[in-house]
C-alpha cells in the first residue's frame, strides 16, 4: 500500500486514488509487524482471487470446446482403437448368425435321422435274415434276436428325443412311425424264435405287414428329406418263405 506522501518524483500522482486522511493516520499508527501482516493478508486474498478467476475461465473454455466438439457437423465417435465404430459390421454378423442357426439345426437333424435310420435298418435286417431260416435257428441266433429288439427299443427312444426343426415336423412323424414298425417287427421275430407255439402262419403274415409298413414309411421319410438313406425295400416276405 502506497500513499502520495511516499511517492518519488517520477511517480504518477494522478494514477493513484486519493486516500482518506483517517486511513492515512490509522496506517501511520500501525507498527511494522502490523503493516507486514496487512501486506500478507492482502497479497493472499489477491492470489486466491486471481486463482479462482483463472479456474473459472478454464472451466468455461473447456465447456465451450466440449460443446463445439459434440455439435460439430459430421463428427463421429471413435472406438477405443481410434477407428470409427463398427456397429454396422456387428449388426451384419448378428443377422448372418441368426440365418445360419436354423440352417445348422436342420443339417444336424437330417444327419441324426440318417444315423438312426442306418442303425435301425441294420439291426432289423439281422433279425429278419435269421427269421428267414427259422428251422435252422440256434440258441445264439435267438439271443442275438433278443438283443436286436432291445437295440431297436433304444433307437425308438432316440427318435422320441429328437427335436425336429419346423421344416421337418411332418417328416419326423413319418420317420417315427417307421422306426416303431421296425421295432414291432423285431419283437415279433424274437417272439417266434423264442416260443415256437406262436410261430403260426397268421403270425408270420402279421410280421410281414409290419415290415411292409416300415418299408413304406422309410421310403416316404427319405423323399421328404431328399435323402437316399438305407431302407428295407425288397426284403423277402417271411410268410412266403417258410
Amino acid at each position: 500500500m502506497r500513499f502520495k506522501e511516499n511517492l518519488g518524483p517520477h511517480d504518477d500522482y494522478e494514477a493513484i486514488p486519493e486516500i482518506p486522511p483517517i486511513m492515512i493516520k490509522w496506517w501511520q499508527q500501525r507498527s511494522f509487524l502490523q503493516r507486514l501482516l496487512v501486506y500478507a493478508v492482502t497479497a493472499t486474498l489477491a492470489f486466491l482471487l486471481a486463482a479462482g478467476v483463472g479456474a473459472m475461465t478454464a472451466l468455461l473454455m473447456q465447456g465451450d470446446l466440449s460443446s463445439l466438439t459434440k455439435e460439430e457437423p459430421g463428427h463421429k465417435e471413435l472406438s477405443p482403437s481410434g477407428q470409427q465404430g463398427n456397429a454396422p459390421h456387428r449388426q451384419q454378423a448378428d443377422v448372418e448368425q441368426a440365418k445360419a442357426a436354423p440352417q445348422q439345426a436342420q443339417t444336424t437333424y437330417v444327419n441324426r435321422v440318417g444315423d438312426i435310420q442306418s442303425d435301425s435298418v441294420k439291426t432289423f435286417l439281422d433279425s429278419h435274415d435269421k427269421l428267414l431260416h427259422y428251422d435252422a435257428l440256434t440258441a445264439d441266433d435267438i439271443g442275438k434276436m433278443q438283443a436286436n429288439q432291445a437295440t431297436l427299443q433304444e433307437l425308438t427312444d432316440h427318435v422320441d428325443n429328437l427335436n425336429p426343426p419346423q421344416k421337418y415336423k411332418e417328416q419326423y412323424k413319418v420317420f417315427r412311425l417307421a422306426v416303431n414298425e421296425l421295432h414291432e417287427s423285431a419283437q415279433l421275430a424274437y417272439t417266434f424264435a423264442d416260443d415256437p407255439t406262436v410261430a403260426t402262419q397268421s403270425g408270420f403274415e402279421e410280421y410281414d405287414r409290419h415290415v411292409s409298413q416300415a418299408a413304406a414309411y422309410l421310403k416316404k421319410s427319405n423323399e421328404m428329406l431328399s435323402r437316399d438313406y438305407k431302407t428295407i425295400e425288397g426284403v423277402k416276405r417271411v410268410s412266403q418263405s417258410l
